[in-house]
């Protein structure tokens, strides 16, 4: 947490060569297939409440109880819901980008796959300080955003240095846009993926972050 209060996450790093599945990747070729098509269903969920009208979205957002609990590991997908963002180069970083997203961003949603299938939602600042965001293994995400002309925009990246501001009501990211599909839970949406370009500044959408194992015991301790 930085003096302002405002908690700060590992950073991605400064070497170019840092792209790649690492552990997370490895788990999602065991967990593609049906896993992907089944948090695809669930991303066009989010997704659709994302670009609905701002309160149901905030309302969604605030509920942090979860599905009947489990007690064992489940390899878990997370989702930030969002009502504006804007993507710009982050100075002196070659191919990565300053991602920041506004509005609902302080409660994250999370669901399993099989056997658990489980949802919930924890603070957004508490997912940041934990394991995820692993500067040695950083998670690759799919942001799936609505242009100003209506149309749905996505793009799969790797994400590092997280950045949640509680008072200005905004999270950032550095983010490097990925080649290639990544597999697991965000297949389906990477194969959406028309081109490696965002527009400056979108409306809202949902950030898809896969994914990590978490004991579910009543929400991930990760």
């Amino acid at each position: 947490m930085d003096r302002r209060g405002a908690v700060v996450g590992p950073d991605l790093g400064a070497d170019p060569a840092r792209l790649g599945p690492g552990r997370r990747g490895q788990l999602g070729r065991v967990a593609a297939g049906a896993a992907g098509l089944r948090f695809a269903a669930l991303a066009v969920a989010l997704f659709a409440l994302a670009v609905g009208p701002p309160a149901v979205a905030a309302a969604q957002a605030a509920t942090p109880n979860a599905s009947p609990a489990a007690g064992g590991p489940a390899a878990l997908l997370f989702a930030q819901t969002f009502a504006a963002g804007t993507w710009a180069p982050k100075p002196g970083a070659a191919d990565v980008f300053e991602l920041t997203l506004t509005g609902h961003v302080d409660q994250t949603v999370w669901f399993s796959d099989r056997p658990e299938r489980l949802t919930g939602a924890l603070p957004t600042a508490e997912l940041l300080a934990g394991p995820l965001f692993d500067p040695a293994d950083p998670p690759n995400a799919a942001l799936v955003v609505r242009t100003a002309g209506g149309e749905e925009d996505v793009l799969v990246v790797e994400l590092g240095n997280p950045r949640y501001d509680a008072a200005a009501g905004t999270l950032s990211y550095d983010a490097a846009p990925l080649a290639g599909n990544p597999g697991g839970g965000l297949a389906e949406l990477a194969g959406r993926q028309q081109d490696a370009e965002l527009p400056a500044s979108f409306g809202p959408g949902a950030l898809f972050i896969d994914s990590i194992w978490c004991i579910l015991d009543p929400r991930p301790p990760c």
